[in-house]
């Protein structure tokens, strides 16, 4: 049973690093994001094109982000939900 809660509390504390990690990375993006959106609008001589593929590629990234966050709340869903009745027999040694 130590076993299950030791694992328990590791993989509570890779989801709060993971939590925590993402909002730091999504924040950081997203304020790129915004200030690069800011220089484009300003400068007069992009074409519109290109602006459109840097927004384009801007939400390229937010998808993708999204993407990996959502694959990632689902594989800590799919751990939480797996039983570890069987973790502590991984432990003990088959020939005693």
């Amino acid at each position: 049973m130590e076993n299950f809660s030791i694992t328990k509390q590791m993989v509570q504390y890779y989801k709060s690093v993971f939590e925590n990690a993402y909002t730091m990375i999504s924040l950081l993006q997203d304020y790129a994001t915004n200030i690069s959106a800011t220089l484009v609008t300003q400068v007069p001589w992009l074409p519109e094109d290109a602006k459109k593929s840097i927004q384009e590629t801007a939400d390229l990234f937010q998808e993708a982000r999204a993407n990996y966050k959502m694959a990632m709340d689902d594989g800590f869903l799919k751990l939480h939900d797996m039983s570890f009745s069987s973790f502590d027999d991984m432990f003990r040694n088959k020939d005693n």
